[in-house]
């Protein structure tokens, strides 16, 4: 597993430091430093206001920040360069930095583990992963798809959705949408069984892609984890009230037909 790049050239620690500090001015833009996914978020008399990211090797903490207005909200992934905060001076802090430490790994050494200190978020070199789509699908009807923002552009924050949706499918998570992806989410549905709330597997999924597909009401909201749990049979309802359908919940023969966009 390759490191990941720091987010600023210039950093500092000391002896029993927890982590590195990277110290440069209020406002500073903090940027992720590569896919990942914010798994906390908040503020604490130590941490000041702070995000936690999963990434693919480390979960790792970043401190101080001036408030949360640009970090993105619980559970949204992010790609390296999305800005995940702004430096600031909260909690437990003697000036303008930021403090980064790992999960589970909470020393200077244990940051190096899993940083390169020769590599910088966003400079060349720094590991971004850019996709591209080799299909004549709209990419609007991707980010669509996979809950990206529609602005039409295949960049760093569509590859990572795109990332997440291809591992959520079984297919190789390699941010490319290819004739596999394309097949996968706007393929007609062939085989249509009656489906409600508490099944699960392979037509819920196809199921769950369809409405993203839809609507764009329902990207980014409805996850594509094959659960026929509450939020999926509410997107269903809400198909069904949109489509002109009896409002049950459960998915028979006309749900499907007119799902298969």
């Amino acid at each position: 597993m390759s490191k990941l790049p720091i987010p600023f050239a210039k950093h500092t620690t000391y002896a029993g430091h927890s982590g590195v500090d990277f110290p440069y001015g209020a406002g500073t833009l903090v940027k992720a430093s590569g896919p990942g996914k914010v798994v906390g978020r908040g503020y604490t008399s130590r941490a000041g206001y702070y995000v936690r990211i999963q990434y693919a090797n480390a979960r790792v903490l970043s401190c101080h920040f001036n408030n949360l207005a640009s970090t993105p909200p619980l559970d949204r992934l992010v790609a390296e360069g999305t800005v995940i905060g702004t430096i600031g001076n909260t909690g437990n802090s003697k000036g303008n930095h930021l403090h980064q430490e790992v999960d589970g790994a909470a020393t200077s050494d244990g940051y190096w583990k899993y940083h390169d200190s020769t590599r910088v978020v966003g400079q060349s070199g720094g590991g971004r992963t850019i996709g591209r789509n080799t299909t004549k699908r709209p990419v609007k009807d991707i980010q669509r798809v996979v809950g990206a923002n529609q602005d039409g552009k295949y960049g760093a924050d569509t590859t990572a959705r795109v990332m997440a949706w291809q591992k959520a499918n079984g297919l190789t998570a390699d941010g490319v949408w290819g004739p596999l992806s394309d097949a996968r989410a706007f393929s007609p549905v062939t085989t249509r069984p009656v489906i409600r709330r508490g099944a699960k597997g392979a037509h819920v999924l196809a199921l769950q892609t369809r409405l993203r597909n839809a609507y764009s009401l329902y990207a980014g909201k409805l996850a594509l984890d094959s659960d026929f749990g509450p939020s999926t049979e509410r997107a269903v309802k809400e198909f069904q009230r949109r489509s002109g359908l009896a409002v049950d919940g459960v998915v028979g023969a006309k749900t499907w037909k007119a799902l298969s966009l």
